[in-house]
């Protein structure tokens, strides 16, 4: 009753109860009550960060303390309290309050680096713990920090390191925009281990070698491999245009063009590319016209107003 009735009163009020409701360790398994305490804290965290931070460190429910922190380093402001408290915790927390900052700075994408975080850095790299430092790495190179970004680039590369850290590496450099990341990631295309994950980073990266260092390894690629190679040249119409030449050359076989991606290729703006395509694949048949009129009438029947309309009781006894 209490939980319920915390979402219903001013948020400046809430402290204190919300205090003692998170004090119960034996709650912290409810498959209501962390959440529902979780909504009613919410609020309260850009309300006042550092008083947010303290409670999640009070907190016996773990669910509530882990979204306290997410919710905190989704701001800027948040990361003052965040360092003060990641300095004077021990290894076991930082990697979980670690771990939850990766979270929220995935989710939003690459933030500037907040003037806590020199500080922050140093403090953390020099924890004895490795999965902290490898964490603290992951965090750093999303504020873009050039002091990490060498260290990164040598995981992703080190084909002895574990598989989940390299990809998470890749993914936080190609989320960090890293310019200098292509030409370390060139030779990995083929990699049987993030082979896939680096063809999709490079399609992300724009780096004039990349077509060509794709089409000259396409042939040493997996059958999935090959698709994720067709997948990133295709992203960008000069790559396109590499692809096409390949596949008149014959150093790209024409049958691993589907007929789906064909279909996206006539679609392009790109005079040349469409003058390339049909070179190489022949006339695409634009789609008739009575089925495009279908198509009209589904957009419209399916459109926001009819949404606005639609039976969810019934959508999710469908699903």
């Amino acid at each position: 009753a209490l939980a319920s009735a915390l979402q219903r009163i001013a948020p400046a009020a809430r402290w204190p109860i919300a205090t003692a409701l998170v004090a119960h360790a034996e709650d912290a398994a409810d498959h209501n009550l962390p959440l529902m305490n979780w909504y009613a804290i919410e609020p309260l965290v850009p309300l006042d960060t550092p008083r947010a931070v303290d409670l999640a460190m009070a907190s016996k429910t773990p669910t509530v303390s882990k979204f306290i922190i997410r919710r905190a380093a989704f701001d800027e402001s948040g990361y003052g309290p965040l360092v003060d408290r990641l300095a004077a915790a021990d290894s076991a927390t930082r990697k979980w309050m670690l771990a939850e900052i990766v979270a929220a700075l995935a989710a939003r994408g690459r933030m500037a680096a907040p003037p806590a975080w020199q500080r922050g850095w140093e403090i953390l790299s020099a924890d004895p713990d490795e999965e902290v430092r490898r964490l603290a790495r992951l965090v750093a190179v999303r504020f873009g920090d050039p002091r990490v970004v060498p260290a990164m680039r040598a995981v992703v590369a080190d084909a002895k390191a574990d598989g989940a850290a390299r990809r998470a590496a890749l993914a936080a450099l190609v989320a960090a925009k890293d310019a200098g990341l292509p030409p370390v990631i060139h030779p990995l295309i083929a990699d049987p281990v993030i082979g896939k994950d680096v063809l999709a980073a490079l399609a992300a990266l724009p780096h004039d070698d990349t077509p060509h260092v794709i089409v000259a390894g396409y042939p040493s690629l997996s059958a999935d491999g090959r698709q994720a190679a067709i997948a990133a040249l295709v992203s960008r119409p000069a790559w396109t245009l590499a692809l096409l030449d390949a596949i008149a050359a014959e150093r790209v076989p024409c049958g691993d063009l589907s007929a789906f991606t064909v279909g996206q290729l006539a679609q392009s703006n790109d005079k040349q590319v469409l003058d390339r395509l049909q070179k190489v694949w022949g006339t695409v048949r634009a789609t008739p016209t009575a089925r495009k009129a279908e198509f009209d009438k589904w957009r419209y029947e399916l459109g926001a107003a009819a949404m606005k309309q639609a039976d969810l009781t019934n959508g999710r006894a469908t699903y």
